[in-house]
């Protein structure tokens, strides 16, 4: 998924709500690992998870799409990953591209609007020091 924000976003507050928003759902924080040949679901702990967020720089707008580019070709590995990566992405002209990828084992199409709904009140809340 990606946003394209007209104003420059509190980046602090965002990379937050992301966590938050991954801390309050399961599935965006389960990996998928092999017992006896068998697959197993192991749903990390909410405090201690590790929420792949990374705010960028991009000078262009060539330097944004390879940014893009790179983060949404990404390669899970379920084993030792959770399912979801983020990047929020400023550039000079003070606007920011919010790219959420999302493995299909943790979300879906339909997924997508509650997620996103969930991102704007935990960034609402942070912002506002909740």
């Amino acid at each position: 998924m990606r946003l394209r924000l007209q104003t420059q976003p509190d980046t602090d507050a965002l990379i937050s709500a992301i966590g938050d928003v991954v801390r309050r759902h399961e599935s965006l924080r389960t990996v998928f690992t092999e017992t006896d040949g068998t697959p197993v679901q192991q749903v990390l702990d909410a405090e201690t998870v590790d929420v792949p967020v990374e705010a960028l720089q991009a000078a262009t707008a060539a330097e944004l799409e390879k940014l893009i580019a790179q983060v949404a070709r990404y390669e899970f590995d379920l084993e030792t990953e959770i399912p979801i990566r983020a990047r929020v992405i400023n550039t000079d002209d003070d606007q920011c591209t919010l790219i959420l990828v999302v493995h299909h084992i943790a979300a879906d199409g339909w997924s997508l609007v509650p997620l996103m709904r969930d991102l704007s009140d935990a960034y609402t809340a942070r912002r506002n020091g909740h």
